[in-house]
């Protein structure tokens, strides 16, 4: 790989990010404030390449009907059904996961997976739109008075309805993408180290726990993923790059934020492992299940196979 492609890509600060944090821990000793204004900042710069055109925001939210079903009624009940295997704090973190609407980089991942990014636009509309509905509720569900209303849906404003505003100054300001990509990777780097350094003691103490949550995290992401493609094959491929993308991709970097607001710092676990597996599973898709030379090679050896057996 190109060494310049690689630390451009988003998984290199990422990986930076982690690695750093286990370095040095958290320096600021002030996760939870810090967490949140690094994330406005990334939801800030996703949300400005979504268009929102007033005249049709109805027309629109119906078409994002079927992605919001794959977020929370695919991923959240999936994502409920693993918390069972956790406690504590631990359990919180998947509920909260599965409270999380759907991450807005499915957007720009469309866009690299040549899939349907229309669906996508709608999609993550519909979604958001709803989310100050359906997160609180999903959350009072499963942890009753064991969270801070109050404090879940100022989280919420404070993460979606400020970035999503802001986002109309940085969409009208018009950075260049060499810009917005560089900001969007520093950020990213930053907020990883300060959740990673949060939780360094876990990550360096208490294996058992972190392999459990790498099994539970790849096989909800993977085992969700290439059921949800394989259901979908018969509508056409662009959508269902889109849809599966949605049955597969929260919001977690939102879910660790409010875990760090609300909730010890151990409780932003499974979310932070689910964004790792996330990553990986999108470089699973973008290098080899929707690769189009690899898609290309495997129909051409299904015609070669068939003249064979004619």
């Amino acid at each position: 790989m190109n060494p310049r492609k690689a630390t451009s890509s988003i998984s290199f600060y990422l990986i930076a990010g982690f690695i750093l944090g286990l370095l040095i821990g958290d320096p600021t000793g002030l996760s939870g404030p810090i967490s949140m204004i690094a994330l406005g900042a990334m939801m800030t710069l996703s949300m400005s390449d979504i268009a929102i055109d007033r005249k049709r925001v109805r027309i629109d939210f119906m078409r994002g009907l079927w992605p919001l079903i794959m977020s929370f009624g695919i991923l959240t009940p999936v994502f409920m059904l693993v918390s069972f295997f956790f406690e504590g704090d631990f359990k919180i973190g998947w509920i909260l996961a599965a409270a999380m609407p759907a991450g807005v980089m499915i957007v720009p991942y469309s866009t690299i997976l040549k899939a349907d990014v229309r669906l996508a636009l709608y999609g993550e509309l519909a979604i958001y739109l709803l989310a100050f509905i359906i997160a609180p509720a999903i959350a009072i569900l499963a942890l009753g008075t064991g969270i801070d209303i109050g404090g879940l849906l100022w989280v919420l404003l404070m993460l979606i309805l400020l970035p999503l505003a802001f986002s109309r100054m940085v969409k009208m300001a018009k950075p260049s993408e060499r810009t917005k990509e560089l900001t969007m990777n520093l950020v990213v780097l930053f907020f990883f180290m300060i959740v990673i350094g949060a939780n360094r003691e876990i990550f360096l103490e208490e294996q058992e726990a972190i392999l459990k949550l790498i099994i539970a995290s790849s096989i909800a992401l993977f085992g969700v993923g290439l059921t949800v493609d394989r259901i979908l094959k018969r509508i056409e491929m662009p959508q269902r790059k889109t849809l599966t993308m949605f049955a597969t991709i929260k919001n977690t970097g939102m879910a660790i934020a409010v875990c760090l607001a609300l909730f010890p710092p151990q409780a932003a676990m499974p979310p932070t492992m689910l964004v790792i597996f996330e990553m990986i599973w999108m470089i699973f898709l973008i290098s080899w299940k929707y690769n189009p030379e690899r898609i290309k090679h495997k129909y051409t050896l299904r015609g070669i196979n068939s003249l064979r057996k004619g």
